[in-house]
């Protein structure tokens, strides 16, 4: 099994949401952070948790765990198969997780 990757918040995500925190109830993040990582975890198949981790935190940032370049992909498909409903504030965020992400894919090893 690779070897994975945890990721603690992105710089510029966590920029936009201090940015936007004021327009949304609190708990609007965790809420999206949460249907994403459900979301993620069936497109992975992933029930167990072994593969995704993808968690608001407290502090205005995420927390990513990751254990493939695969559930990375899961978790971008899924915040696209999720963006036409969010609000506009958190599209845009989402947009700039997905950049991130994209970059951090680069960080694993090159498998299958």
């Amino acid at each position: 099994m690779p070897s994975g990757i945890k990721v603690t918040g992105m710089k510029e995500a966590e920029d936009m949401i201090k940015g936007i925190a004021h327009e949304f109830e609190p708990n609007i993040f965790a809420d999206w952070a949460n249907a994403i990582e459900r979301t993620a975890k069936e497109i992975c198949n992933d029930p167990a948790c072994k593969r995704i981790k993808f968690k608001h935190t407290q502090r205005l940032g995420f927390e990513f765990t990751f254990t493939d370049k695969e559930a990375v992909d899961c978790v971008i498909k899924a915040i696209n198969q999720r963006k036409d409903s969010m609000p506009w504030g958190l599209k845009n965020l989402y947009e700039q997780v997905i950049l991130d992400l994209e970059n951090k894919k680069k960080e694993f090893k090159n498998s299958t």
